[in-house]
């Protein structure tokens, strides 16, 4: 796997940096994390999933969630979406998200709980 490196504040103390896919997980809930327009001189970036929270999970909700999903996901030249499913949870959203990890094609699954009570998206 080629090796990515960068840095993040959260949950470190003196060790900032990270790599691969502590770093990818990372960058991933993040940008779902930033609603989208919320990023200062890129309105285009974060995520619109927060708007489907409540509403009810209808086939057409799913279909929005999902290609908003691989909008966001996509977005990161380090992944491709394999597969994406989506659930109704108390007070929020699941998605449980199968990736490849580019270039070398390495699979990732995650599970990210878009949570209101918290208002946060948490990785499982």
């Amino acid at each position: 796997m080629t090796t990515f490196r960068g840095f993040t504040t959260r949950n470190r103390f003196r060790k900032f940096t990270i790599a691969d896919l502590d770093l990818i997980k990372i960058d991933l809930i993040n940008a779902f994390n930033i609603r989208k327009g919320e990023k200062p001189g890129n309105p285009r970036f974060g995520s619109s999933i927060w708007t489907f929270v409540f509403e009810p999970l209808t086939d057409a909700t799913v279909q929005q969630i999902i290609q908003e999903a691989e909008r966001v996901i996509t977005n990161d030249p380090r992944l491709a979406v394999n597969n994406i499913d989506v659930f109704a949870e108390d007070g929020g959203v699941l998605l449980e998200i199968s990736l490849l990890i580019n270039p070398s094609v390495t699979p990732l699954d995650v599970q990210i709980r878009f949570d209101e009570n918290v208002r946060r998206a948490l990785l499982n």
